[in-house]
């Protein structure tokens, strides 16, 4: 979701994609938080019922899709302080707490990260060349956390056997990465 990082591409393929992406996911209240310049980092976040992760049960949360922070930025807490704008937010929206996927060795941020801040470990998908993935869940109610559904297991099974790659233009990255 490096969007922000693409503005000197803006006639680039995935410039174009995300921005269009962007414009129909604010009509669902899509939200975005960014550092001020010249620090380089943001957050994205939905309400959950609107997520674009193979996740159910999670309408009453929010749902990050990408929390970046890159260069000089990194390891300046800042990643905390855009978790801390999206948590108050889910609060003051009366959201039963905030929830993400995350992953080891891809664009994802760490579960190391998110456990640090309170974060647990609802779900875990082994996956097969996929995987490993965490959905990871802060909550501030007791309740039903979010759950992955079965459509990624079913994706992965239709898939024909070799390399098969699953897309949305949710980040601008993926145009570069997939061509």
């Amino acid at each position: 979701t490096g969007f922000f990082f693409f503005f000197c591409k803006k006639k680039s393929d995935g410039y174009q994609r995300k921005l269009r992406w962007l414009q129909a996911r604010f009509q669902e209240g899509l939200r975005i938080k960014m550092l001020p310049l010249p620090e380089r980092g943001f957050i994205e976040y939905i309400p959950g019922d609107y997520a674009w992760r193979p996740i159910a049960d999670a309408g009453e949360y929010f749902f990050i899709h990408c929390l970046w922070v890159v260069g000089k930025s990194r390891g300046q807490g800042f990643a905390r302080l855009l978790l801390d704008v999206c948590v108050e937010d889910a609060r003051r929206s009366g959201r039963r707490g905030v929830a993400m996927i995350t992953s080891e060795g891809n664009w994802l941020i760490s579960r190391k990260m998110l456990e640090s801040y309170g974060f647990k470990s609802v779900e875990q998908y082994a996956g097969d060349s996929l995987g490993p993935f965490d959905l990871m869940v802060l909550p501030f109610k007791n309740g039903k956390s979010p759950t992955f559904t079965g459509h990624l297991k079913k994706t992965v099974s239709r898939a024909a056997p070799g390399f098969t790659v699953v897309r949305s233009d949710q980040c601008p990255y993926l145009s570069d990465a997939t061509e």
